[in-house]
């Protein structure tokens, strides 16, 4: 029925033996034809679901021009694995195609790294600075704030000396770090050696925004759960194209803000004449150069998601309506259902206190002296 309301998307199915269910991939026919005026940059990233029978929702999506999150296309499947995450990328490359100086941004899930060598080699592969960090603090017992400055500074450098000189800051604090990234890949954390740019995108921020707006959908059946991702998707899409269309600026908000503020402050640093130059916005005009137009950023909301109708008025053809499609088999897991994810020894825990009994024992102290 995705298929009949919004022409032009991406749905499949895929059973295994018996015709248990096994995948499920959508993408939608606006997020296919609003990707060619995005930055080519997908951020991709599992979450796991808490229905009955267990599974994973892979995710891809990106930013528009106005830095807001644009989804691109989902998966259900059973975890994350080789197998799963090369359907996830063989799908996302029959619906949005290849592009030019494409990079993906994720974890440091090998899955992710072994499905995109095999079906995008000629894109380059981001690693999410956060998760590098966490790996940082977990190998080598340190949760000092000097490790993550330093770390991000040489992370998001534009230039090779800046790079240098934070690495040298780390390496007075621990020897060993600089070896360990080398050997992950400096082209893969580093922005200033990446294959293609980064831009600003140096972590999964957007995909972990987008497990968390469906985090009340996780635990819904297959169907209810892709309805409530295509309802999700049709009301971001129209408050985005409300945004886009009340726009009269020559760039995005986003971008006309930031411009502003670079102006101020070249400004204040009292920087050379030309550099001022660059950041002017007087009269309503600029001399910055950026991509990120008002335009652009209406095109990519030019297409529309459509409602699905009732139930009760699907006309679903005969050959569909005579397939079935079974549960997988699953075991279920002794114990109350998980629904929050295990954190990593790194973002360390949350130490709830009652603030009632910190009260008594407060009064009883007092009392005493």
């Amino acid at each position: 029925m995705i298929l009949e309301t919004n022409p032009g998307s991406v749905v499949d199915i895929q059973t295994a033996e018996g015709n248990r269910f096994l995948y499920a991939f959508m993408a939608l026919d606006a997020s296919i034809k609003g990707w060619k005026y995005c930055r080519p940059v997908v951020v991709t990233d599992g979450t796991f679901l808490k229905s009955n029978y267990g599974g994973t929702l892979l995710t891809a999506c990106t930013q528009d021009g106005n830095g807001k999150i644009f989804p691109l296309a989902f998966a259900i499947v059973d975890s994350e694995n080789d197998a799963s995450w090369e359907y996830f990328f063989r799908k996302f490359k029959e619906a949005f195609g290849e592009k030019d100086g494409l990079c993906i941004v994720s974890d440091r899930c090998e899955s992710i790294s072994k499905g995109k060598n095999k079906l995008f080699p000629q894109a380059s592969h981001g690693i999410c600075m956060f998760h590098l960090l966490n790996n940082l603090k977990s190998k080598f017992k340190n949760k000092d704030n000097k490790v993550k400055e330093c770390f991000y500074a040489a992370a998001k450098s534009y230039i090779v000396m800046k790079f240098d000189y934070h690495m040298k800051e780390l390496d007075n604090i621990n020897v060993q770090i600089r070896p360990y990234l080398m050997k992950i890949g400096k082209e893969k954390w580093a922005r200033v050696y990446s294959k293609f740019p980064r831009y600003s995108t140096m972590t999964s921020n957007i995909a972990e925004s987008m497990n968390a707006a469906n985090k009340a959908a996780r635990d819904l059946p297959v169907t209810t759960l892709l309805e409530y991702l295509r309802s999700l998707i049709q009301n971001w899409s129209y408050t985005n194209r409300t945004i886009a269309a009340s726009t009269f600026t020559k760039l995005t908000n986003r971008a006309e803000e930031q411009l502003r503020e670079n102006y101020s402050y070249s400004l204040r640093m009292k920087f050379t004449p030309s550099m001022t130059a660059l950041y002017s916005v007087q009269d309503g005009t600029n001399t910055y150069i950026v991509k990120l137009k008002e335009k652009t950023c209406t095109c990519i909301y030019e297409g529309v998601v459509y409602p699905m109708p009732s139930k009760n008025n699907w006309d679903i053809s005969a050959e569909i309506e005579g397939m079935t499609v079974h549960p997988p088999i699953a075991l279920v897991p002794a114990g109350r259902p998980r629904k929050q994810r295990i954190k990593s020894s790194a973002e360390g825990k949350q130490k709830n206190k009652c603030g009632r009994l910190i009260d008594i024992i407060h009064r009883v102290f007092i009392d005493c002296f």
